[in-house]
């Protein structure tokens, strides 16, 4: 069983951590979706909280740090060697996915670990985090119908704005169809 996630963020690592406000919202939708199991690809603090609330999923993270909150659902990753992941190839429906770098060629990495891991036998939904400018780049690396959502993530010490996209329709009660009011109370 995993510990509550109270980890400081390590700049050296480009580690900044979303709001808890951002954090309920997000597993929120994760679970709205009712996923058979989760990739959470560099997001230790929604890995957490969704796995303290009864979802299903392990965390692909470079820092070790991790490996004791974690514990089996913990997989060391790289993003510059994708291609060293052999567990878990194929068993994901759901990911999760905010790189620690905005650059194309970190994104198409985490797309190379995406098409191993994804399952070849369900639909996939995908929650990416990056900015903006970025979205061609997902729609030509993932799935041509990725698209923000008017719900921003709130994470308080990045000092740029993240965008979501997904590439699914979120239900009609999802958080993901409002604007998030913390940005608003954060200004």
């Amino acid at each position: 069983m995993h510990k509550s996630f109270e980890c400081p963020e390590k700049p050296e690592h480009n580690q900044y951590w979303y709001s808890h406000r951002t954090v309920d919202a997000l597993v929120s939708e994760m679970e709205g979706t009712d996923p058979d199991r989760i990739a959470f690809l560099s997001t230790p603090s929604l890995f957490c909280e969704a796995v303290r609330r009864g979802l299903d999923g392990i965390l692909f993270e470079y820092d070790e740090a991790f490996k004791d909150l974690a514990g089996a659902r913990f997989v060391k990753y790289d993003f510059n060697a994708p291609e060293m992941i052999a567990e878990s190839v194929g068993e994901f429906d759901f990911f999760v996915i905010d790189p620690p770098f905005i650059s194309e060629s970190v994104i198409s990495s985490y797309a190379k670990t995406f098409n191993m891991l994804r399952s070849p036998h369900k639909s996939v939904r995908i929650l990416f985090t990056t900015i903006d400018e970025n979205q061609a780049i997902l729609r030509h690396l993932f799935d041509d119908i990725m698209h923000s959502v008017p719900f921003k993530p709130s994470i308080p010490n990045l000092i740029y704005q993240y965008s979501l996209f997904i590439n699914y329709e979120p239900s009609g009660d999802s958080p993901f169809h409002f604007p998030n009011t913390e940005l608003s109370d954060e200004a």
